[in-house]
């Protein structure tokens, strides 16, 4: 029996692995996608992040990558990490609960971690009926190297389409952004750069009709919200950057206490099943940004608390970064 168990391997997932293996604790790591790092790297791999400290810029792959490193230097043989495999049922018991997967493959452990981010995700679409048709409307960039002197369009107003579309100014042939609003929900600096650079936006318009043969999209009609003016753009690919639609699960009849978009947690970051917890994403509170920094700030607040849950001679025992191990 595992003394955490911690379900969904993006980066807080993967940095509580560590800090618990700090704080000697035994730990399972169980991933529902084939590999580590959560939406970083199922869509954003190749996309930089700025807002890290001690990093001007770091492409999220090789984030998820430090984070793997350290994984491994600090295990020491308490950590087992399961990928491609989905908790699908949680029973509780007297003093631990049994995890069953989608392999049907059955987990002990006396506590649980939810670092899930919003739940299980699919991309959030343009929503035309023909939509599907096409090969070249992407909702992830897997090849940073596939729109070099291309035409690429961009749909979205948020960090997401603006970082892409900072990125691929200088390699593509051309790079149009299309946002419904007349404001970006972007970061200022961003909106600056954008401003300055030679991309193509095209504010308060939505894609009205996607138009192409054989599986290929060839242009977009796009409709002005208030004038109704019709613009028409040529292009070779489309990146679409709504969002994602997400799911939270009860794991089987927990009951666990929800909002809209994350589980409901008290102070320490317990759900209102003891011995459950939650982080990041995973959770939500008056005021929260949905940032990196902040679930990787939660993670030593809820390990620390699952630490003295497990052995009440540790409860208070926290230990400063700098202390040896």
């Amino acid at each position: 029996m595992k003394d955490l168990t911690i379900i969904g391997a993006g980066p807080i997932g993967m940095y509580a692995t560590v800090y618990a293996a700090i704080r000697q604790m035994s730990v399972n790591l169980i991933e529902s996608m084939p590999m580590m790092g959560g939406q970083l790297t199922a869509l954003y791999a190749d996309k930089y992040i700025y807002d890290l400290p001690g990093y001007t810029k770091i492409k999220a792959k090789d984030f998820i990558a430090r984070l793997d490193e350290q994984i491994k230097e600090n295990d020491h043989d308490l950590v087992d990490v399961y990928l491609n495999e989905e908790i699908v049922e949680i029973v509780k018991k007297d003093d631990h609960f049994v995890l069953k997967s989608n392999k049907n493959k059955t987990y002990q452990s006396r506590t649980i971690l939810f670092t899930v981010g919003n739940g299980v995700f699919s991309p959030r679409k343009i929503g035309l009926d023909n939509e599907d048709e096409f090969d070249n409307i992407l909702y992830s960039v897997q090849d940073v190297n596939l729109f070099e002197n291309k035409t690429l369009t961009i749909l979205g107003g948020g960090d997401s389409a603006l970082d892409w579309a900072l990125m691929f100014k200088d390699s593509a042939k051309q790079v149009n952004i299309v946002h419904r609003r007349d404001e970006y929900r972007a970061k200022e600096d961003s909106i600056e750069k954008l401003n300055d650079s030679s991309v193509n936006q095209y504010m308060s318009f939505l894609v009205n009709k996607l138009n192409g043969t054989q599986n290929h999209l060839d242009s977009i009609d796009l409709i002005h919200k208030e004038t109704n003016e019709i613009v028409t753009l040529q292009q070779d690919y489309v990146l679409v950057t709504y969002g994602n639609i997400t799911k939270i699960s009860d794991f089987g009849a927990l009951n666990l206490e929800k909002y809209e978009f994350g589980y409901k947690t008290n102070r320490v970051l317990e759900t209102n099943v003891e011995g459950i917890y939650a982080c990041g994403n995973a959770i939500y509170y008056d005021g929260k940004p949905k940032l990196i920094t902040v679930g990787l700030g939660e993670v030593p607040v809820v390990i620390n608390n699952i630490k003295g849950y497990i052995d009440p001679s540790a409860k208070g025992k926290i230990f400063y970064s700098s202390a040896a191990q």
